[in-house]
């Protein structure tokens, strides 16, 4: 293997340093939307901006499809049925995963003005699938389901998590 002709620190600052020129003009914002969200000065346009959200779109269309398969049913049948029986209805499921999607998304783009996307998390989808409802409610799970929401949003805010991770 051939040795790098430079060391490792100056090309990381040659890459950090090709990276932050402020000398190349920013494209004045166009519209509304473009001064809202910075979309011009963060070096994008509002047509890539359409692009890359369709293929997000798409990439994460199937938790729609798949998230009904992991914690719905039909009546009748004991598959993801918890303790009591009950089973969400297939359709509902989907319907609410989709509608809970959407509405983080735009709420998150419009608060944190930033492209981001969420969707329901498979793996405590399958916990509760799997282990939970076997012992309780589908009410009383996705009210877990809430009770950890709030609990990482509480660790988030107050700074707890970040203290966490960066003593870890």
């Amino acid at each position: 293997l051939r040795r790098p002709s430079k060391p490792v620190a100056t090309l990381c600052a040659m890459s950090q340093a090709a990276t932050e020129r402020t000398d190349t003009p920013q494209p004045a914002p166009t519209s509304g939307l473009d001064r809202f969200f910075k979309i011009s000065e963060r070096g994008s346009s509002l047509s890539r901006e359409i692009r890359g959200g369709v293929v997000t779109f798409f990439t994460m269309a199937y938790i729609v499809v798949l998230n009904p398969i992991i914690i719905g049913g039909t009546p009748g049948k004991p598959l993801n049925a918890d303790i009591a029986g009950n089973v969400l209805p297939m359709a509902a499921v989907a319907a609410v995963t989709a509608l809970v999607a959407g509405l983080m998304c735009l709420i998150f783009g419009v608060i944190a003005n930033y492209p981001f996307a969420f969707a329901a998390g498979l793996g405590i989808n399958s916990l509760l699938a799997v282990s939970v409802t076997t012992q309780a409610t589908w009410p009383q799970a996705m009210g877990l389901v809430v009770l950890n929401g709030v609990i990482i949003v509480a660790l988030a805010v107050t700074g707890f998590r970040t203290a966490v991770f960066n003593a870890v």
